[in-house]
């Protein structure tokens, strides 16, 4: 609201420390109010001291004016309240949402709202994390592949072999146990007798047990077609992967090139001295 960096684990800190000291002096502890931030800041408070001068206001009230304050109609506090929600509201933010149409960000909003009618802000703000960590997943739990001639115009290189029956198939997303069968099924529909296949990863954030393990059969399946094997551009986090099962020693690790250009430069002499 300030356009301020936020410290988040400085005032998480100094949040836990707090509700540590206050059962000590009778408190209870409780969570970050952005309630009085806001109505602060909308009426003009620009530093840290703000909190620690409504902080004395509030314990110079209970304690002088507390018989005085008994006598507040719930009714008024009430509308103090709702004038206080409705200013919290950043409503051209949540009008760009709508107007944006963005089915996750809508829905996380929707969700988050209700919960803190429902419940409270505390329990609000842990659904909608979880909320948003199923949609994340569910949103990149696509793996996109795509397979392609070799187009020796675009590679640029002088290769000796004509790479008719070589393809390379670009991966793009997780590979884990939701995904790994979308390259057996596209495997399945490509030619048998195909000389080689480049394996482009670069779009491979990170890779499973079991997507490893779809690669040691789709390796396997590979070398009884005869099929020579190169992968390009896998990610530092997927390669430690694959060292950790021993893959890239199983495949050898020669198979293993810094891009499809490479891979195909070294199946250019492989095919040739075959």
């Amino acid at each position: 609201m300030k356009n301020e960096k936020l410290n988040a684990d400085r005032e998480l800190m100094a949040q836990g420390i707090g509700n540590m000291l206050i059962p000590l002096f009778g408190g209870v502890p409780a969570t970050a109010a952005i309630a009085r931030t806001s109505v602060a800041i909308k009426a003009g408070g620009k530093t840290r001291l703000v909190s620690v001068f409504h902080s004395i206001v509030i314990l110079i009230s209970m304690f002088l004016l507390g018989s005085l304050m008994s006598r507040i109609p719930l009714s008024a506090l009430a509308g103090v309240l709702m004038v206080t929600a409705w200013r919290m509201n950043d409503w051209q933010e949540i009008k760009t949402l709508f107007h944006n149409k963005v089915k996750t960000n809508i829905s996380q909003y929707l969700i988050t709202m209700c919960a803190t009618v429902v419940f409270d802000l505390t329990v609000a703000i842990v659904i909608g994390v979880m909320v948003s960590i199923i949609l994340f997943v569910l949103n990149n739990s696509h793996l996109h592949i795509e397979v392609r001639d070799i187009d020796k115009d675009r590679v640029g290189k002088d290769l000796k072999h004509h790479h008719q029956k070589t393809r390379i198939m670009y991966l793009s997303g997780p590979i884990f146990f939701g995904t790994q069968e979308q390259m057996t099924q596209v495997l399945d529909s490509l030619d048998n007798s195909l000389e080689a296949i480049i394996f482009s990863m670069r779009g491979v954030p990170s890779i499973d047990d079991s997507g490893i393990h779809e690669f040691f059969e789709i390796v396997d399946r590979l070398k009884e077609q005869n099929c020579k094997i190169k992968f390009s551009g896998i990610q530092e986090e997927v390669m430690i992967q694959f060292k950790r099962n021993h893959f890239d020693e199983y495949v050898g690790k020669d198979s293993f090139c810094w891009d499809a250009i490479m891979a195909l430069e070294a199946l250019d002499q492989e095919l040739i001295f075959a």
